[in-house]
């Protein structure tokens, strides 16, 4: 996947890449360069609507999980946006998740 391809086509509803889970932070860097904005946060710091799916992998239930960290890393090209999370389970940084949707999305 080039690092425009992920934009390419209709970008009106709010899905899913394949083939990102479990890239590397060094993976991810090379297939898509650098991404617009680049933040870190454990997950009870983001218990909303955007970032609900992240909860599939680590529910807030329980209550360890809260303290896990997370990246999020976006990216823009014209209306539409691709945010992948990526989880530490081990040496490296990881993608756990990712959406993609138009800029206009409403979570």
């Amino acid at each position: 996947m080039a690092a425009k391809d992920w934009a390419a086509g209709d970008c009106t509803d709010v899905t899913r890449l394949s083939g990102l889970d479990g890239k590397s932070d060094t993976e991810l860097d090379g297939m898509f360069g650098a991404p617009a904005r680049k933040a870190t946060f454990r997950l009870g710091e983001k218990p909303d609507e955007f970032h609900v799916s992240l909860q599939n992998h680590y529910p807030l239930s329980v209550p360890a999980n809260a303290k896990v960290q997370v990246q999020e890393w976006t990216w823009e090209n014209g209306k539409c946006r691709l945010t992948v999370w990526l989880h530490k389970p081990a040496a490296n940084w990881v993608v756990l998740e990712n959406l993609r949707y138009p800029s206009d999305a409403e979570f």
